[in-house]
């Protein structure tokens, strides 16, 4: 059933003369307004998603039942509305909160503008330089050292496929009383791919699923999946108050159609592309770094890796330090042999060096802001956070110092968080830390 999907086809198929927005008004062409007949707005048949209670509805309850949720609302502005909307939901029911440190900047800037106060669980590292997943015990540890924390928020999977333990971690907030939201923007195939066990859609109160990250679907499609019934109500509200009032029916269509098409598949299509991944480690030389997510591929290929890539029209998710990402899905798997092609023969000497990711340092975040670059920034607090992206994790967040290790990361990575290559810190130095 794909009541989103179907109802705007009969639409377009009835080709009304329409003086509603978009502007485009459904006229197509073959190029980049191929798609056009298909984009509509609120209209008598296409239900409302400030208040479904038509065919949005219906396909959100197809979701739920698909994820294993009690409640799931569709947003076609991503993962970070979705993360805004769950943090600003809890809030009414606690003002502190523990967060993982390699938490994605979404979550800090929201803890940030909601007056939220931060616990962090510290990240730790492979010998890579990837932060790990956080684990029951660092939950439980959290909790015991800050009980006044009313909330848990974690990150699985993270960029390199790699997840925390569902239900152990649940097991744990649940016995202490704490809700548990959980940025699970990467793992919305993971009902379809073998890969339930490592869903938290079924067990965290709140759970915020990127479709369009591992999904055939339009940028900005995501799903917040709740199981907590005292934050129905709250999140239905803060979605209409948070989430444009013009959502794109083509994403929320590409969301109710994949769902659709993967639910009716059975697994088929995932399976097969399991023996493509498998096939395609087997034949390369290269080293893979082990994760839970057979569709993230994480190999270790280099410089020469990368430019036989680039050579050979390849394109991976990210670069990072010598390490490629790519994600695989049934939609590009006819192509996996292309990154095979690319890499045969390609030979890497040695590994990247890893630069330590700076420890953080808490400073004094007080009184008014000015905008310094990372050199004369060095020894003040900073008032937003800074960092690489991807994966997204700030190297400094609010109320750390920037130290000269930090400061020489950011002058060498692609960053988010600075404006005209400075960046917000308090206007006096609050620490002799350099």
């Amino acid at each position: 059933m794909k009541p989103i999907y179907d109802a705007i086809v009969r639409y377009s198929r009835e080709k009304p003369a329409r003086f509603h927005m978009p502007a485009h008004f459904g006229v197509r062409d073959e190029g980049l307004y191929a798609s056009a007949p298909f984009d509509v707005t609120e209209l008598c048949f296409s239900d409302n998603l400030q208040n479904p209670s038509g065919i949005i509805a219906e396909s959100e309850k197809q979701c739920a039942e698909i994820y294993g949720a009690k409640r799931s609302f569709y947003l076609t502005s991503g993962s970070t509305t979705g993360i805004f909307v769950a943090l600003s939901a809890i809030k009414k029911f606690t003002g502190e909160v523990i967060v993982a440190r390699a938490s994605h900047k979404s979550v800090y800037a929201a803890v940030r503008l909601l007056g939220l106060t931060p616990r962090y669980i510290p990240a730790s590292f492979d010998e890579n330089g990837i932060p790990l997943p956080v684990t029951p015990e660092d939950v439980k540890n959290a909790i015991e050292k800050y009980p006044s924390a009313g909330a848990v928020i974690i990150t699985s999977p993270n960029y390199f496929g790699m997840a925390s333990d569902p239900r152990a971690i649940y097991g744990i907030t649940s016995a202490y009383d704490r809700l548990l939201v959980v940025d699970e923007a990467h793992g919305a195939h993971f009902p379809f791919a073998g890969l339930s066990g490592y869903s938290f859609a079924k067990t965290a109160d709140v759970s915020v699923t990127s479709l369009h990250k591992t999904l055939p679907v339009y940028s900005g499609g995501a799903v917040i999946n709740c199981n907590n019934e005292c934050l129905f109500d709250e999140i239905a509200a803060l979605r209409a108050d948070l989430h444009t009032t013009s959502p794109c029916y083509l994403t929320l269509a590409s969301m109710d159609y994949a769902l659709d098409e993967f639910r009716a598949d059975n697994g088929k299509k995932y399976d097969a592309l399991y023996e493509k991944v498998t096939s395609l480690k087997n034949s390369l030389g290269a080293e893979f770094i082990g994760n839970n997510d057979y569709t993230r591929l994480v190999c270790r290929i280099g410089d020469e890796g990368f430019s036989a890539l680039s050579r050979n029209g390849v394109v991976p998710e990210m670069r990072f330090n010598d390490l490629a990402v790519f994600i695989l899905s049934p939609v590009n798997a006819s192509r996996t042999e292309e990154i095979r092609a690319a890499l045969s023969g390609v030979a890497v000497r040695g590994k990247a060096k890893v630069l330590p990711y700076p420890t953080p340092v808490s400073g004094k975040a007080c009184g008014e802001g000015t905008w310094l670059t990372p050199n004369d920034a060095v020894g003040h607090t900073a008032l937003r956070e800074v960092g690489a992206y991807p994966p997204g994790i700030p190297v400094v967040a609010y109320g750390e110092t920037i130290t000269r290790e930090i400061a020489d990361v950011l002058q060498k990575s692609d960053v988010f968080g600075f404006v005209n290559d400075r960046i917000y810190v308090t206007i006096d130095k609050t620490t002799e830390v350099i």
